[in-house]
C-alpha cells in the first residue's frame, strides 16, 4: 500500500454484523456477542473478496474457536499482506507468542479505546505509516486508488459475461450511466444469519434490480451485495428515475429469513462515463467508473437508503 496514494481500509469484526468501515467511529456500542462457526465461515470468505489493510478483532467474538479462526485468517493474510490487531483480555507472553504464530501483528488491552486503536493503526506497519491520513479517513470514504481499481479489474476479466457485455456496450457512442446497487445490509445478514440464507437473500436483490434492465441496458453481479446496472445513451434524469425505482422496489420487498421475513435497504451510487473510441481505453476508463460508483455508493450508505450521483467527468 502507498500511504500517499490510498486510505487504509479497516474491517472491523465486533459483534454479530461484520463492519466494513473506515474509521471506529460507531463502534462502540459495549455489544458483544460471539461468531457461531457458519459465521465465521461467512466473515473469511467476506475477507477473501475485499482488499483491507487493517483487520481488527476483539478476541471475545471468537474465543471459541480463536485459533482455528485466525490459522484461516492467516493464509488470506499470505496472499495479500496487511496487519491484525486483536483486542483481548490476555497479555501474558504465552498468549502474545501463541498469537503472533497465527499472524496477530500486534495485541491490545480491552476496554476498547479510540485513541488507542488509532495509535496502534500507525504503529502497526511502520513502512506503511498513515500519519495525517487517520484524521482524514471518514471524509475520503470512496476515495479511488489504484489496488481497488486493480481487484475491480481482476473481478470483471474473471467474468465472462459481464467482461463481453461491458465491451459490446462501450462500442455504442454517446456518454453512459453506471449505477452501483449496494444492498445496505449484506454484511451484516452474512454474520448472523450463514451463508445460505445470504445466497437466497443476495439472489432475490440481483432479480429485483435486473428487472428494472431495459433491452439496451447492461447487468451483472460484482459480489458482495452489489450489482451493476449500465445504462448507455441516457440522460441523467432517466437514470435517476431507473434507481429511484430499483431502490423503492428493494424497499418494499419482503426478503424471507427461516419463518419470518426481512425489510432491507439500498444505496446506489451513479457515475456518468464519457464515450471512448479506442476499446482498451474505453475498458481502462470503466474499470475506473465503476470504482468511483462504488465509492459513491458508500457515500451513500453513510446515510443509508441514498442514491448519490456524481459526475466522473
Amino acid at each position: 500500500m502507498n500511504a500517499a496514494n490510498s486510505i487504509p481500509q479497516l474491517v472491523l469484526i465486533f459483534t454479530k454484523s461484520i463492519l466494513h468501515v473506515r474509521l471506529m467511529k460507531d463502534l462502540l456500542t459495549g455489544l458483544y456477542d460471539t461468531l457461531d462457526v457458519n459465521q465465521q465461515s461467512s466473515c473469511i470468505e467476506m475477507l477473501r473478496s475485499i482488499q483491507l489493510d487493517y483487520l481488527i478483532i476483539d478476541e471475545r467474538v471468537i474465543e471459541e474457536n480463536t485459533i482455528s479462526f485466525l490459522t484461516q485468517i492467516k493464509t488470506i493474510k499470505e496472499d495479500k499482506p496487511f496487519s491484525i490487531l486483536l483486542f483481548t483480555s490476555n497479555l501474558k507472553k504465552s498468549h502474545e507468542q501463541e498469537m503472533k504464530k497465527v499472524g496477530v501483528d500486534q495485541l491490545l488491552r480491552e476496554p476498547i479505546d479510540k485513541k488507542l486503536l488509532l495509535n496502534a493503526i500507525k504503529q502497526a506497519n511502520p513502512k506503511d505509516r498513515i500519519k495525517n491520513k487517520i484524521s482524514s479517513l471518514a471524509k475520503s470514504i470512496g476515495a479511488p486508488n489504484q489496488n481497488k481499481e486493480l481487484e475491480i479489474k481482476h473481478r470483471l476479466l474473471l467474468n465472462p459475461h459481464a467482461q463481453l457485455l461491458v465491451k459490446k456496450i462501450l462500442k455504442e457512442k454517446g456518454n453512459l450511466f453506471l449505477l452501483l446497487v449496494e444492498l445496505d445490509q449484506f454484511f451484516a445478514i452474512a454474520g448472523q444469519y450463514g451463508e445460505t440464507t445470504l445466497k437466497s437473500i443476495t439472489s432475490l436483490f440481483e432479480k429485483i434490480v435486473e428487472r428494472h434492465v431495459r433491452p439496451q441496458d447492461g447487468f451483472f453481479s460484482l459480489g458482495g451485495g452489489k450489482a451493476v446496472v449500465i445504462c448507455p445513451k441516457t440522460s441523467k434524469s432517466v437514470a435517476l428515475l431507473i434507481a429511484e425505482e430499483i431502490q423503492k422496489e428493494i424497499q418494499l420487498e419482503k426478503f424471507p429469513v427461516d419463518s419470518t421475513w426481512l425489510h432491507l435497504t439500498s444505496s446506489i451510487g451513479i457515475v456518468e462515463q464519457k464515450y471512448v473510441e479506442d476499446e482498451t481505453k474505453s475498458f481502462e476508463e470503466f474499470t475506473h467508473t465503476l470504482n468511483l460508483a462504488i465509492g459513491v455508493a458508500i457515500q451513500a450508505k453513510e446515510k443509508g437508503n441514498q442514491i448519490k450521483l456524481e459526475n466522473s467527468l
